[in-house]
């Protein structure tokens, strides 16, 4: 009887979560070296964290930016050539009441020094605290900023705008779009994208917020239009009223898995690690409404269960360093950053 007491205890103690940090302001992304992970905090600023010690550095010398609303601080993104220079890319809210937009920056981080920042790229300025976009990611070569459409759907389906798509810029910060319309576009029609991943072969993956329902998984092809107001499966606030008559329509990309409910995507990895064998390929999606992570099946079409389901709060973001334990943020005003292992 004893060893099957201690059979039944084994799956218990194969996942234990470690808090790390508290009392962070709105943690919004994660970024892991083997030492530190770095995190934005939307109404604050940047802070490393030594994961041996779990001491919290500030890095000053931040760009400015807007906290309102859901803007803020966003994404971090540490460069290709990070462990040599230093170099990152950062995403912010930037601006005034009279107008606010998403903006890409560049800079090094050099101690606790955020040096030699650069603007890189600007979206047009309007009202409103809704639906920025922010999601960083670079498959080597480029790097990749998701823009929402700033609560104004119909943004998403003018070229010339750069909200609600996806933009490219080459690592140097100059747009490298591949549609017509403004430089940087890589795909557009997207509503309010929260999540991205760069599988190692190159295939950019993406899920974005859909208002009453329709949150979407997809696969980013470069390219092409993903529907966004035009073909939606969601539904208007309140009233559940169609937003479209179509929720896919011949000519714009259907997403390989919608939500609906809604669960409130927010960050997006495929587990590469064996410590869990079960996730191993899968997608791992964060959701801040039902405050739990999703599991997607490799080919990303169909849900496969729901983890930690009210355990810790709201998960912003998920990182996974190189002994394939998982990180996760809360989304809160004293926000957490929790170690599975």
């Amino acid at each position: 009887m004893r060893w099957l007491l201690l059979f039944l205890s084994f799956p218990a103690l194969a996942q234990q979560a470690i808090t790390l940090a508290t009392g962070l302001n709105h943690p919004w992304s994660i970024e892991l070296t083997d030492d530190y992970a770095y995190v934005v905090e939307r109404d604050g600023g940047l802070v490393r964290l030594d994961l041996a010690s779990q001491q919290l550095t500030p890095i000053d010398g931040l760009p400015d930016a807007r906290a309102s609303g859901q803007g803020g601080r966003f994404d971090l993104l540490l460069a290709p050539d990070y462990a040599r220079t230093g170099r990152v890319f950062m995403a912010l809210n930037a601006g005034g009441w009279s107008g606010m937009g998403l903006e890409l920056w560049t800079g090094l981080i050099r101690g606790d020094q955020f040096t030699q920042a650069k603007r890189l790229y600007a979206m047009r300025k309007t009202s409103g605290g809704r639906h920025f976009g922010g999601r960083l990611v670079s498959d080597g070569e480029y790097v990749f900023l998701s823009t929402g459409d700033r609560g104004d759907a119909d943004r998403a389906q003018d070229p010339m705008d750069s909200a609600g798509a996806i933009l490219r810029f080459t690592l140097d910060g100059q747009p490298a779009g591949i549609m017509d319309g403004h430089p940087a576009l890589y795909s557009t029609g997207h509503r309010n994208v929260q999540g991205l991943w760069m599988d190692p072969d190159g295939q950019l993956w993406a899920h974005e917020h859909g208002p009453q329902g329709g949150d979407e998984l997809n696969r980013i092809l470069g390219g092409q239009n993903h529907g966004w107001p035009r073909v939606t499966y969601g539904r208007n606030y309140g009233l559940g009223t169609r937003i479209s008559d179509y929720e896919t329509l011949a000519g714009y990309a259907d997403p390989t898995l919608q939500w609906t409910p809604s669960i409130a995507p927010a960050g997006l990895l495929r587990y590469q690690g064996t410590r869990f064998p079960a996730w191993t390929d899968k997608f791992l999606v964060g959701a801040l409404k039902y405050q739990l992570v999703a599991q997607v099946s490799a080919d990303g079409t169909q849900e496969e269960g729901r983890h930690f389901a009210g355990r810790f709060g709201r998960i912003r973001d998920l990182a996974e360093d190189s002994q394939g334990r998982l990180y996760l943020l809360t989304d809160d005003g004293d926000g957490q950053v929790i170690r599975i292992e």
